[in-house]
């Protein structure tokens, strides 16, 4: 399944979060970055990774990103992500063995919002 599957990843200015996120993608053959006009590190730190291709496009707004980039994509399957989110390698084996029938079209799993490796919780804190 994994070769079926092109990783699309939005960025701007992810210096700290765009080599954790490629190095889990190692296994795709192509990875799509949609930058932003990155001006930090990021475009650096991309092109460590042999197969990842970049394309610039000015920001306008999350869905036209995704819009564009995925008209770029010949994969049957796109993995959308942004530039901070962590995969775990228990994601990768699981999607590596899917074996979706021709009536599928997508698929979709819950994430976890992290800062700093920490789990948020959903409690709202009253305004003093």
């Amino acid at each position: 399944m994994l070769d079926q599957i092109t990783p699309m990843v939005i960025t701007y200015n992810e210096q700290p979060n765009i080599a954790r996120v490629l190095d889990q993608l190692t296994w795709a053959k192509r990875i799509l970055i949609i930058d932003s006009g990155s001006t930090d590190e990021t475009l650096a730190i991309i092109a460590r990774y042999p197969q990842a291709e970049v394309v610039t496009r000015k920001f306008d707004t999350f869905a036209a990103q995704c819009n564009f980039g995925m008209g770029l994509i010949e994969t049957p399957f796109v993995l959308s992500m942004d530039a901070d989110y962590v995969l775990t390698q228990a994601l990768i084996d699981e999607i590596a063995q899917l074996r979706p029938a021709m009536a599928i079209s997508g698929y979709r799993t819950a994430f976890r919002y992290c800062i700093y490796g920490h789990r948020l919780g959903g409690r709202c804190i009253p305004r003093a």
